[in-house]
């Protein structure tokens, strides 16, 4: 049902989008859009996860060993989810917060579509091979981003295209 419902609120987010949209990004000014977004998304965002858990999760306090196991598996879950690529409801949030929904869109789709390798690529490279021993279904997941994500924008830039007043109405 949460898929059901995401799906949803892409199609809205659809509803706001048109194909220039997608077009500007890679004209003018917004060229390095994508791939600075990319860089902040695959680099930076786990490389912040790695620094606050193990600020927060894996110091010592006053000198005691505080890295229990339930420390050292919120560090993982903390790093795994910096790892992960951004979500659909980044796109609700891009369309609340007045952002550039394509763009968002755009980096959702490429960063999941990624991270089929580059999740445990970098999970491991952070916390160690032996820490994990992840097994990711490509293909469920790209499937389930062009159900959830592609799909219903898709959907969404359709309906706008060709009932454009109506679209204004709705939004």
């Amino acid at each position: 049902i949460v898929s059901l419902m995401l799906s949803f609120v892409m199609m809205g987010t659809g509803l706001k989008l048109r194909l220039s949209d997608f077009t500007k990004i890679f004209s003018g000014s917004d060229k390095m859009s994508v791939p600075i977004g990319l860089f902040c998304q695959l680099l930076i965002t786990p490389l912040v996860a790695l620094a606050s858990s193990h600020y927060f999760l894996l110091r010592s306090k006053n000198g005691m060993d505080v890295l229990n196991e339930s420390r050292r598996l919120l560090h993982l879950g903390l790093v795994l989810v910096g790892c992960s690529p951004a979500g659909a409801i980044s796109n609700l949030m891009s369309l609340l917060s007045g952002a550039n929904v394509a763009l968002s869109v755009l980096l959702t789709s490429v960063s999941t579509l990624l991270s089929t390798a580059m999740t445990p690529f970098r999970v491991k490279s952070l916390i160690g091979g032996s820490a994990t021993d992840m097994k990711i279904n490509g293909m469920a997941l790209c499937i389930a981003t062009v159900k959830v994500i592609l799909l219903p924008v898709l959907s969404g830039m359709a309906i706008n295209a060709a009932f454009p007043l109506l679209t204004t109405n709705i939004l």
